[in-house]
């Protein structure tokens, strides 16, 4: 009986262990992954291209009117504007003559417009011209303008192997001015009595009031002493095979003749 009893306490305790056991194992967690809040996956967020800028457009150039003056061109014809140096400056005149305000400046091969055509009080034909690239308008005297269709770098090829000797005379003293493609760019003297001669190189200096290149130089005498020399070129920039210019050496005003 006693042997019994100790056996079937021997099973309860045994069968007590083994369910506390089994708890333990219970106890320990399961790595689950969390569970997303929402299975809906999110739209990529696409920026939408920002709107471009836009470009204002192209001030208008206010229309200068010429006017009464000239003859209207129909249709209006094309040029550029050229010059016996590369680098000159063109000016664009209010009116149809070199006594007339400066509106601006072209260079050398700027293409233009020509919508009027007038004659100046000076006998040449001036166009009223507008510029292809900035829209200025004004006049520009015909010379100055080549509407032909070869290149403007063709023609100043031309010019540039052009040479010319002006030649005058003043107290018993001969002057040469010496052109070349790029203007005057020298004068000498050669005193008639005593045969001595000196000269100095001469530089652009711009157009007087009637639209006339000048060239400047310091000469050196043989008594000593700097002397200012002047020449104006009185063609207009364009000088040839009897072209005139004019001297003026220290106050002493002189002419010569080109060939």
């Amino acid at each position: 009986m006693k042997s019994l009893l100790k056996m079937t306490t021997l099973g309860v305790m045994v069968a007590a262990t083994l369910t506390v056991a089994g708890c333990r194992r219970n106890e320990t967690p399961e790595v689950v992954a969390p569970v997303p809040t929402s299975t809906e996956i999110p739209t990529a967020q696409t920026d939408s291209p920002t709107a471009p800028t836009a470009t204002p457009a192209p001030t208008q150039p206010t229309t200068t009117t010429a006017g009464a003056e000239g003859t209207t061109l129909n249709p209006p014809k094309s040029g550029r504007l050229t010059a016996q140096q590369a680098g000159a400056q063109v000016n664009l005149r209010s009116q149809p003559n070199a006594q007339s305000s400066s509106k601006g400046y072209g260079l050398v091969g700027d293409s233009v417009q020509l919508l009027r055509a007038a004659e100046g009080n000076d006998n040449l034909t001036w166009y009223y011209v507008k510029f292809q690239e900035s829209g200025a308008e004004g006049w520009i005297r015909g010379d100055f303008i080549d509407t032909s269709d070869g290149p403007v770098a063709a023609a100043s090829q031309s010019v540039a192997a052009t040479t010319l000797e002006c030649e005058g005379l003043f107290e018993e003293t001969v002057f040469i001015a010496r052109y070349s493609g790029s203007g005057f760019t020298r004068i000498d003297f050669r005193n008639l009595e005593t045969n001595t001669s000196f000269g100095g190189n001469l530089s652009y200096q711009g157009e007087n009031s009637q639209g006339q290149p000048t060239f400047t130089g310091s000469v050196t005498a043989p008594a000593g002493g700097s002397y200012q020399a002047r020449i104006t070129d009185l063609s207009g920039g364009n000088p040839r095979s009897g072209s005139q210019v004019a001297l003026d050496y220290e106050g002493i005003p002189a002419s010569g003749i080109c060939k």
